[in-house]
């Protein structure tokens, strides 16, 4: 919890130099596509500041029970990507704006049998939002991720303790930003 408090106060520290219309909103349902494990589904919110050209995001989703099997035994993963990057924007037509960018990502992880420690990852990103009213608009990102971890197995003497978690893969979110 004090971890994430730091990012949300960093990334206000970020954007403290923008404009109050600058700041945008969103919410979004997510699909990600792990390497180890099922594909899971999620639902986010970010917080974005235009400054120009530029803008600064702080995003967070939520997966739950991404199923596994890691040394033999069943785990469901959760998983709790935060997101703190930085991008380029392009307008080719007012009601259209188009990004990328990247950034670092904090991964707090949890499993149902044995134990994982939060592991810190980092993303690219492009997307697209269109802008149909002056409040509200509707964006798609496809981003990938990149983050490895370690699962330790302490219920069973029999089993391998640790095995390795790739959580490498695409992310497609698609939602609504609030201005």
């Amino acid at each position: 919890m004090k971890r994430m408090l730091a990012v949300v106060c960093g990334l206000g520290l970020l954007c403290a130099g923008a404009r109050a219309q600058d700041l945008s909103l969103g919410v979004f349902g997510s699909y990600w596509g792990p390497d180890t494990g099922d594909n899971a589904g999620g639902a986010g919110a970010q917080l974005r500041g235009e400054l120009g050209p530029a803008y600064l995001e702080l995003r967070g989703t939520y997966y739950g029970e991404i199923h596994n099997v890691l040394a033999g035994l069943e785990t469901d993963l959760t998983a709790v990507p935060v997101d703190l990057g930085i991008g380029l924007l392009w307008a080719p037509i007012d009601e259209v704006e188009v990004y990328g960018g990247g950034g670092i990502s904090y991964y707090f992880l949890y499993v149902n049998n044995g134990s994982v420690k939060d592991e810190v990852g980092w993303y690219g990103e492009v997307g697209a939002e269109w802008k149909f009213s002056k409040h509200v608009g509707l964006f798609g990102q496809a981003l990938w991720r990149d983050v490895t971890g370690t699962v330790q197995n302490d219920q069973l003497e029999n089993l391998t303790r640790n095995a390795d978690i790739n959580l490498d893969g695409m992310t497609f979110n698609v939602g609504l930003s609030f201005r």
